[in-house]
């Protein structure tokens, strides 16, 4: 018998990117976002976070991001994913300050990391009420139908379909939608914004010349979905 698990929440999304400095530069200057703390390369979305580390090659940046959740049981956690067959790192036992985590080879899509739902962290403040939040994650995996099914044990959720058909999980209201790679581990190749001046948004990229494609703003390792896709 599987462990009941409360649904946990999303605290933030770190992505690696072959260029640290324009990344930064992006989220400050087109998305307008705000610091967690002057020298941090993170960034607040709305009850979320989003952070960068720096990594040399923009084909496999996707392959360490990381989502990172709180839970109410990091025990009740660990145990679901040794069922399972995930191997959690760490050989000590979670406990309130000791973090959860499992590497994208064993999810098949991103790393995913579990703190308890009592630490509160400074970037975790209420946000506010013009700070976008995320409404959706774009997952690479090679092979999608399995891997959600594999995030939707873990999670305790169902399998659901997003419109054009793919494998989908909701979570803490965030669509998590896998997609075929052909090439790597996977890795979080999209993140949708809800924003409420898009348009300017938009503009900006334009103007810092982000490549802009329809809905999406992409520079290398980080592609940002605007509303209204």
């Amino acid at each position: 018998m599987w462990p009941a698990l409360d649904r946990p929440t999303l605290q933030g999304v770190q992505l690696a990117v072959p260029d640290l400095d324009a990344a930064v530069a992006f989220a400050e200057q087109v998305l307008r976002l705000e610091r967690t703390a002057p020298d941090a390369a993170c960034f607040r979305l709305g009850a979320q976070w989003l952070a960068f580390v720096q990594h040399p090659s923009a084909a496999s940046a996707g392959n360490v991001a990381t989502l990172h959740w709180r839970c109410s049981d990091l025990r009740r956690q660990r145990t679901l994913l040794t069922q399972l067959g995930f191997d959690s790192q760490g050989d000590s036992e979670p406990d309130d300050v000791t973090p959860l985590r499992v590497v994208a080879a064993d999810t098949g899509a991103c790393a995913l990391q579990w703190v308890a739902d009592n630490e509160r962290k400074t970037n975790e403040r209420p946000p506010s009420s013009s700070s976008p939040g995320i409404t959706a994650l774009v997952l690479h995996a090679r092979a999608p139908e399995r891997v959600a099914a594999h995030w939707a044990q873990i999670f305790q959720v169902s399998v659901e379909r997003h419109a054009a058909g793919l494998p989908r999980l909701v979570l803490d209201g965030i669509s998590l939608q896998f997609v075929f790679v052909e090439e790597g581990a996977g890795g979080v190749g999209r993140i949708t914004l809800a924003l409420d001046d898009a348009g300017a948004v938009r503009e900006r990229a334009i103007a810092c010349g982000t490549t802009v494609d329809g809905d999406a703003l992409t520079l290398p390792g980080l592609t940002i979905g605007l509303p209204g896709a």
